[in-house]
């Protein structure tokens, strides 16, 4: 299996299998956002999807007179003929949590919900949002329209973090979680974190998944709540996605070092080797993440969200145009991976 994610084109190799898929992907913001319109402009361009933008063609024509809109589908969800079964679709997901067929008749109108029923209802294959939406927003209308995928409860968010030329000698790429949805995960949570990363990794880099769980304890060197958690989370990944290499519980060094790894008695494929890795909190994972950005002069790739029946990302509110496109390439990409 080529070892994709620890090419130096990584953005160049997850926009190339995307251009291969010609996929559906919504972007619900485009008209408030001259960021997204320029990226839908460039996607469209070079075919990387086929990009659905929600608003007033109109004006989406006199606000942005620049940007050619051929090749682009414009849906208004205040007057769209599909608002009709959109709504009821999402009466008929949310009904049980007291929502009225009144309520859903108004709250299709809004964007993000209309997107999200685009994707559920098989329309479009994907949805990108967050450039001015809150994460909350964009998660919350994800779980509760697309729920989450079979057999997993937990939604969560990986980064990718690749080194540059300014980054310290041997360091290599590695897949962070959960670093923005679950703050204190239960055992079954982290579990499904470290599965769903694991596929994430399958997904968009074609490599194989090296998958660690983190802690202050390397194989029982520790003691404390904390370790148990852990430790159970391990036993019920491997129990339930045998087909993947997990271990732990390791501290950061002895994941990514061999000589350490050895140094400390862990052994196995995944100590000192892996490329996927699971933090106990979102605490430490958002930490740890900001860490290898900042003074490991890493770049990060995400936040891609993990867990859905079908894929939405969500964008940095201070997201650039190159990320668009990007997260839009790897949404494509999570789009053809049947679930199950």
């Amino acid at each position: 299996m080529s070892n994709i994610l620890f090419k130096k084109n990584f953005e160049k190799s997850i926009i190339k299998q995307a251009c291969k898929l010609s996929k559906r992907i919504v972007l619900p913001e485009a008209t408030n956002d001259e960021r997204v319109m320029l990226a839908a402009n460039i996607i469209t361009q070079k075919k990387i999807a086929k990009i659905v933008i929600l608003g007033n063609k109109e004006e989406i024509a006199l606000k942005y007179p620049k940007i050619d809109l051929t090749g682009m589908d414009i849906f208004d969800p205040k007057s769209s003929e599909m608002k009709i079964g959109l709504a009821q679709l999402l009466f008929t997901l949310r009904k049980h949590k007291g929502m009225t067929e009144e309520q859903s008749a108004e709250l299709v109108s809004e964007p993000l919900v209309f997107g999200a029923l685009m994707v559920k209802s098989g329309y479009a294959d994907g949805m990108v949002a967050g450039a001015t939406s809150k994460s909350a927003d964009v998660i919350r209308t994800a779980i509760q329209i697309i729920k989450t995928a079979p057999d997993i409860k937990t939604v969560s968010g990986a980064m990718i973090m690749l080194p540059t030329n300014k980054s310290p000698k041997g360091v290599m790429p590695l897949l962070l979680a959960d670093i923005s949805t679950v703050i204190t995960p239960t055992a079954q949570q982290l579990a499904d974190i470290a599965i769903t990363s694991a596929k994430t990794l399958s997904q968009i880099s074609q490599s194989e998944p090296l998958v660690a769980f983190l802690s202050y304890s390397t194989v029982g060197s520790g003691a404390g709540e904390p370790i148990n958690i852990v430790k159970e989370a391990l036993k019920l990944a491997k129990e339930k996605a045998p087909q993947y290499k997990i271990d732990g519980e390791f501290q950061f060094d002895t994941a990514i070092s061999p000589r350490v790894a050895n140094l400390k008695g862990a052994t196995g494929e995944v100590a000192g080797n892996s490329n996927v890795l699971i933090f106990p909190d979102l605490q430490s994972g958002n930490i740890g993440c900001k860490i290898l950005q900042h003074s490991g002069n890493m770049h990060a790739i995400g936040p891609i969200l993990q867990g859905l029946a079908k894929p939405v990302n969500d964008l940095s509110r201070g997201c650039t145009t190159k990320e668009i496109i990007t997260s839009v390439a790897i949404t494509a990409i999570q789009a053809e991976i049947k679930l199950n």
